[in-house]
């Protein structure tokens, strides 16, 4: 059975837009990220594998981590 709130998006819920404004910036973010680790992914694996996208998922996860680490040494750096 289908939620209400699924058919009708102005009705307030989890789906609702009251519930996604101010999510844009952070949406970006996540589509570069993965754009550039579906690039790094496809050098590796077959874009048509199965485990294409938990592959993608791992490396996006791996570029984050290293922004973040790169960003904490950087700041490190500065400091002294």
């Amino acid at each position: 059975m289908v939620a209400e709130a699924a058919l009708r998006p102005d009705v307030e819920g989890p789906g609702s837009k009251s519930c996604r404004t101010g999510g844009t910036a952070m949406s970006i973010i996540f589509r570069i990220v993965f754009i550039i680790a579906g690039a790094v992914t496809a050098l590796f694996v077959a874009r048509d594998a199965l485990n294409f996208t938990i592959i993608q998922t791992f490396v996006a996860v791996l570029l984050v981590t290293a922004v973040v680490g790169a960003g904490s040494l950087w700041s490190l750096r500065r400091k002294t």
